[in-house]
């Protein structure tokens, strides 16, 4: 219920009169101080009134003080009108309780309250107004206030705002109601629950028991962990008997059913942190090897089956395996025996396909945390492959102020829009913890369906409600609340189907996001799933590093995990570890300083792969200045699982020095999958040498040609002076036998 906090404004005002003013005393409820004193009204029957009845009800007031409190009473009030809608009967329970001056109807009757002593005690007073006291005759049917107000030592304290249906047989369309509840686990780590934790949550007591026992056969939709079935057919014959008993009662239950995320992951806040698309699992094969290597007979046929049982334990009953509930409302359950089971061995190994399969009556519906759907997470759910999302009215702005059937129309996109207060008021049922306190939520729950169907009597809306994730480990009424909800007249059962199936209206999307804490959380997860799946790009079976750690991802992203973030943290920085260790599976090997000598080499680089998959990697290389010349690029290189292998890059020098040469891995798409390493060169250019030489000889060719032309031309000059000396000579000598002639 609506939590009545005793905020005793006027008797705290009271007590600080008294006691300041002098030869006054001060009496023990005088002395009382803070919000620790309560009322509560609890109308029996759901709260309905039928013509001719009387209103029975149990008046609960509760001292948490440090001081007692005398002998007191509660004075009831009724007010004859029926609410009119619903904003009337939420502003009436949205009252203070401190507010001990305003109206509450017409006086009724007073109850005596006996002292309380200090330390949260309380007393419960059964109280009936007859039907002549009442005085319904003529009233029109609906929901009514029906308040009450505690006073001690003369002080009014506080007071509380509950409410009745008054029902003279009327005639009018009721409203449905749809509701999901969702089949989930505690949190977990590794993405497939252990044969020990499926032991322990499907035994009589266990949480998944509580869970089915609790919806089986009611009408109501079942949003499961498909991690659930997974984890209990990987197991195969050695699964726990209770979960295979367990997994068959689900299987044959008639509710309707749609998939949760798997790991019931949080896709609104994954998809804030960073995700572009919602997360699946891969594929189980790693799983199902070593389920295979540990338990050999899991999936041979050669056991014999468990222990044959046609019917269930004797205290179930048929069908959902319940009993009716007790004069408490909680209801008392009976799960079949968990040892008996007539489901035979298996004898196929299974598949992913298999471990996932469940015929769902609805696909494709997505279920965020309330409250945390942001405008740009609706593309992405569908993109994801999702048709349907649920919303709760607080994340979605309708046109007008009526309230319309659950399915509409956000942005061209379907959802099923849950109503925020139905919601609230069925979850507060559930997690009632007092018989007292469980009547008062029903009653008002009862309330503001009656002024929803009063609203509009000839309109049969389809609404829809949502019970928390975390139902079956906060509260144990829900069975108990289904049967009293199936029970009153203005609301009917509805299927999930029938919700989404009714006529929509359009509104627009109250942009919101998950808790920012929670958001940043699951941001370095986020990432390092991104950085294992770029890095097995590379690979040829990329499963063999994905599959694992996509289970694991999914797993800590759970809702469960959101009431425990300092938990999840620490949870989280294992898996970035882990996946960061992954990713430095393909390498390229460390070696000594590389010389390059000559004019034009290869060099020779060892990569590393240590993954159980072949690998096809790019090796590019850059150097860091101009020495070096890198002949041929993006080297394909394949590197078998387990192995390293060497490859050669050709290179030409261009100058002596020290050159630094990146070396980045890649896939074959382009995408980087290590970090860039480095390797120093010392370049010996060949050319270099090459062409001194050419320009020594060819400054010795030049120089030497020059001195031989000189000596060839000096030699050539002392030729020459010696010709000319001896010509004279010659002409002084005559020839004897020479005629001379005169011309």
């Amino acid at each position: 219920m609506r939590k009545i906090a005793a905020a005793a404004v006027t008797f705290l005002a009271a007590v600080a009169l008294v006691a300041g003013l002098p030869g006054m005393s001060s009496s023990p409820a005088d002395a009382a101080t803070g919000d620790d004193v309560t009322v509560s009204v609890a109308p029996a029957a759901s709260g309905v009134i039928e013509e001719g009845d009387d209103l029975k009800a149990t008046i609960t007031v509760t001292n948490s003080t440090d001081d007692d409190l005398g002998e007191g009473a509660v004075r009831l009030y009724l007010d004859r009108a029926t609410f009119a809608s619903r904003d009337q009967i939420e502003s009436w329970f949205d009252r203070s309780p401190s507010d001990v001056t305003d109206a509450l109807g017409s006086f009724m009757t007073t109850v005596t309250v006996p002292a309380l002593s200090a330390g949260s005690t309380s007393a419960s007073i059964p109280v009936t107004i007859p039907e002549s006291t009442l005085s319904f005759a003529g009233s029109d049917w609906g929901a009514k206030a029906f308040g009450a107000r505690y006073s001690a030592d003369g002080i009014d304290i506080t007071e509380a705002h509950s409410s009745v249906v008054y029902y003279p047989n009327d005639s009018f369309e009721p409203t449905g109601l749809a509701i999901a509840v969702p089949i989930t686990v505690p949190e977990s780590t590794s993405g497939l629950i252990s044969a020990e934790a499926l032991a322990s949550y499907t035994s009589r007591n266990g949480i998944l028991t509580q869970e089915l026992d609790a919806v089986r056969g009611r009408t109501v939709a079942l949003g499961i962990d498909p991690m659930i079935l997974a984890s209990i057919r990987i197991l195969g014959n050695v699964a726990p008997p209770s979960a295979v008993e367990w997994l068959h009662r689900l299987e044959t239950s008639p509710n309707q059913t749609f998939a949760l995320a798997y790991a019931d992951s949080d896709i609104s806040g994954t998809r804030q942190a960073g995700a572009t698309t919602l997360a699946t699992p891969i594929d189980f094969d790693a799983e199902i090897a070593a389920q295979q290597k540990s338990e050999p007979d899991s999936y041979t046929s050669e056991q014999s089956a468990s222990p044959a049982s046609d019917t269930p334990s004797a205290t179930a009953t048929s069908g959902s395996g319940t009993t009716a509930p007790d004069s408490t409302g909680t209801g008392s359950t009976a799960t079949p025996d968990p040892t008996a089971t007539t489901i035979p061995p298996t004898s196929e190994v299974p598949t992913t396909d298999s471990l996932l399969a469940f015929d769902y009556t609805q696909d494709g519906v997505a279920w965020p945390i309330e409250g945390t759907v942001s405008s740009d997470d609706l593309p992405v759910f569908s993109s994801s492959g999702y048709s349907t999302t649920i919303l709760s009215s607080a994340n979605v702005k309708s046109r007008g102020t009526a309230t319309e059937n659950a399915a509409t129309t956000i942005g061209g996109r379907s959802t099923l829009v849950s109503d925020s207060t139905l919601s609230g008021l069925l979850r507060d049922a559930v997690s009632a913890e007092t018989t007292p306190e469980w009547r008062g939520d029903i009653a008002e729950l009862s309330a503001e369906l009656a002024t929803l169907t009063h609203e509009r009597p000839s309109d049969a809306r389809a609404l829809f409600a949502t019970v928390g994730r975390d139902w079956a480990t906060t509260g144990s009424r829900l069975e108990s609340t289904l049967r009293a909800l199936s029970k009153l007249t203005w609301t009917k059962p509805n299927t999930l189907t029938r919700a989404l199936s009714a006529t929509s209206s359009s509104a627009s999307l109250q942009s919101k996001s998950a808790a920012k804490a929670r958001v940043d959380a699951l941001r370095p997860l986020i990432e390092a799933d991104r950085d294992v799946a770029e890095f097995a790009s590379a690979l040829k079976e990329p499963a063999v590093v994905t599959a694992k750690e996509r289970l694991r991802m999914l797993a800590l992203s759970s809702n469960a995990w959101s009431g425990n973030i300092s938990g999840l943290k620490t949870e989280i920085t294992k898996a970035v570890t882990r996946a960061d260790a992954i990713t430095r599976q393909i390498s390229v090997v460390d070696g000594s300083p590389i010389n390059v000598l000559g004019d034009r080499s290869s060099l020779p680089i060892s990569l590393q792969n240590d993954t159980d998959s072949a690998a096809v990697v790019k090796l590019r290389v850059v150097p860091s200045n101009g020495y070096l010349n890198v002949e041929k690029n993006d080297v394909a290189v394949t590197i078998q699982a387990k192995s390293r292998t060497s490859v050669t890059v050709p290179v030409q020098s261009v100058a002596n020095g020290k050159v630094t040469l990146t070396l980045t891995l890649s896939s074959s798409d382009g995408t980087t999958i290590s970090t860039p390493s480095q390797v120093e060169i010392n370049v010996r250019a060949g050319w270099e040498t090459l062409i001194t030489l050419v320009f020594a000889a060819a400054v010795i060719a030049l120089f030497g040609g020059g001195i031989y032309r000189n000596i060839r031309r000096r030699r050539r000059g002392r030729g020459a002076n010696a010709g000319a000396a001896e010509a004279p000579a010659q002409a002084d000598t005559k020839d004897p036998t020479a005629k001379v002639t005169d011309e």
